[in-house]
């Protein structure tokens, strides 16, 4: 389904997210790891908490509330920042797949049922409302 005006900046975070956990699934060798892993805490990271608050200020309230989208997002979102603490390579590569399987939740499943639930216009007046 074509994205509505009022998700696309999310799905073009989206875009970036996922190339980001393909180079860390990437990378075999521990100090080009490490490196990339550097360099995501210096320019990844404070955008993407941003783009997690975005996500929980404007979208949460349009979710039923308790139901399976809204754990979702939530619970992804805690482990995400969880793992964004990460120390240990094993934990810099879960990060990377479970970035991965979010993205996909969100484009598959929740961006679809916004627009299948709200109009763009909605959307929009949503979006200017909690932002």
């Amino acid at each position: 389904m074509k994205r509505v005006e009022a998700l696309l900046s999310l799905s073009r975070e989206h875009h970036q997210a996922l190339v980001v956990a393909s180079r860390l699934g990437r990378l075999d060798d521990r100090e080009a790891l490490t490196a990339c892993w550097r360099q995501l805490g210096e320019t990844f990271f404070g955008p993407l908490r941003v783009h997690f608050d975005e996500e929980e200020h404007w979208i949460l309230p349009l979710l039923p509330e308790g139901g399976e989208l809204a754990s979702r997002l939530l619970g992804d979102h805690r482990e995400l920042r969880r793992l964004m603490d990460g120390r240990e390579p094993a934990q810099w590569r879960a990060f990377g797949r479970c970035l991965k399987e979010h993205v996909r939740f969100e484009e598959k499943c929740l961006f679809e049922w916004l627009q299948m639930h709200y109009s763009s216009e909605q959307l929009l007046a949503a979006q200017c409302v909690e932002t």
